[in-house]
């Protein structure tokens, strides 16, 4: 099943924006929330296989990827790790201006998971959620946004509108985190242009997935002594 029709592509974009981008704009402060226990993460589920029927019906948006003996190693590995290593710098950063002017972390209430049923529950969170928040904010609302507005002969006005197109995409990842309190907010947005970069530069998304749950599950363990 596969959408080729401009209607149907805005149509399911239309739903998926409704549906799943909008609501987190809206949510409530409430930082004691986040990560405060573990449980079978069935929300996230279904957002995980949400996020596989939107790669496969838009395909053709993907680019092709030219696979060789170096493939692993410089499109997975290697930027996985590097962007692991710059979310984390980041959100040190910025974690370490918070507690400065607020006296408070950019995440409260860690709870650390105390048995395997916790550690199953607790990674496969944050596998889905990565997964999710990778094909969801990184693949396809700028790169469905931006075939919308493709335009034969119009290169300067096509440019100007993938710049504010990047910009939008990266404000409603930063603001869908504004649940967590501001300084959430402003570490989503590193993290957001970090991860997108990874995405151009790869072309896929798996290299971004695996950062960002390397960078949750890190600090998840390193945040949750303050």
């Amino acid at each position: 099943m596969k959408i080729h029709s401009k209607a149907g592509k805005i149509a399911i974009f239309s739903l998926v924006f409704l549906i799943f981008l909008l609501p987190p704009l809206f949510n409530r402060a409430n930082p004691e929330a986040v990560f405060s226990g573990w449980t079978f993460p069935l929300h996230q589920l279904i957002l995980f296989f949400l996020s596989i029927f939107l790669l496969f019906i838009h395909e053709s948006l993907i680019p092709d990827i030219k696979t060789n003996r170096y493939f692993l190693s410089y499109k997975i590995i290697f930027p996985s790790v590097f962007c692991s290593c710059l979310l984390l710098g980041f959100s040190f950063l910025i974690n370490g201006l918070a507690i400065l002017i607020s006296q408070d972390s950019i995440q409260q209430k860690i709870e650390i998971p105390s048995d395997f049923t916790d550690w199953l529950f607790c990674s496969l969170t944050f596998i889905f959620s990565a997964f999710y928040e990778e094909t969801i904010y990184r693949f396809y609302l700028p790169e469905a946004l931006m075939d919308f507005c493709k335009f034969e002969n119009k290169r300067k006005l096509q440019k100007a509108l993938f710049c504010i197109i990047e910009l939008l995409t990266a404000l409603i990842f930063a603001f869908s985190h504004s649940y967590a309190g501001i300084f959430s907010v402003i570490n989503a947005l590193p993290a957001h242009i970090i991860l997108r970069l990874c995405y151009k530069k790869t072309n896929s998304i798996y290299a971004g997935f695996i950062s960002h749950f390397i960078y949750n599950m890190s600090l998840m363990i390193l945040m949750s002594g303050f």
